[in-house]
């Protein structure tokens, strides 16, 4: 659970040093977190 907490904390930074890749973060994120759920 550690792990997820730190990569949102990560993307969420990304997003906002770089806001023209923040929709493919978005994307990487919610296809993660489906497969987690998935699992």
């Amino acid at each position: 659970m550690r792990s997820i907490h730190a990569s949102l904390l990560m993307a969420i930074t990304l997003s906002r040093l770089y806001p023209e890749i923040r929709q493919s973060i978005l994307c990487a994120i919610i296809s993660k977190l489906l497969c987690l759920v998935s699992l």
